[in-house]
């Protein structure tokens, strides 16, 4: 499991919790550790050949050979201020193929790289605050005393949440 650390605190929350959750080794790394996502790979490569470079040059391959899994932590900044991103952003874009999970800055990245536009809320940032949600779950019933057919009936609920978004 590879953990991009967007300068955040939440990240080693993360960490504890996919550590209880898996027995495979979680490798976090700053997204601004290495300047460019190829050093990252090198580095990769290095530490397994002693070598520094990469014989078939194919950036898909070794993430895979390495990572089940790509985890993008929150952090400060925007998708679209590439400083702010590090390797986040090549991650992303050479990383069809491997599942990734997004969280906050991490997730409005994965909007951004996949042609998305992050901007800021109507309402702007939100940091706690309680919101009604309004949802409808659809029910389906099967009568036998209707030749088999059944009925849909829509139960419509609420809950409270807390919100958190924002982008600095």
């Amino acid at each position: 499991i590879l953990l991009i650390d967007n300068h955040d605190s939440y990240t080693y929350n993360l960490y504890q919790y996919l550590s209880t959750m898996t027995t495979h080794p979680v490798k976090v790394v700053m997204n601004d550790a290495f300047g460019t996502l190829d050093d990252f790979l090198d580095s990769l490569q290095k530490g397994e050949s002693g070598g520094s470079s990469r014989p078939d040059g194919n950036t898909k391959n070794i993430l895979k050979q390495h990572f089940d899994c790509i985890i993008l932590s929150p952090g400060p900044g925007q998708p679209s201020h590439p400083s702010d991103m590090g390797i986040v952003l090549d991650t992303i874009h050479y990383s069809p193929e491997i599942p990734i999970l997004g969280v906050c800055l991490g997730h409005q990245a994965l909007g951004h790289v996949y042609g998305n536009q992050v901007k800021l809320a109507p309402c702007g940032p939100v940091h706690g605050l309680m919101s009604s949600v309004h949802y409808s779950n659809l029910h389906h019933h099967h009568d036998n005393s209707n030749n088999g057919t059944g009925n849909d009936d829509e139960c419509k609920e609420q809950l409270s949440c807390n919100l958190f978004h924002g982008i600095d």
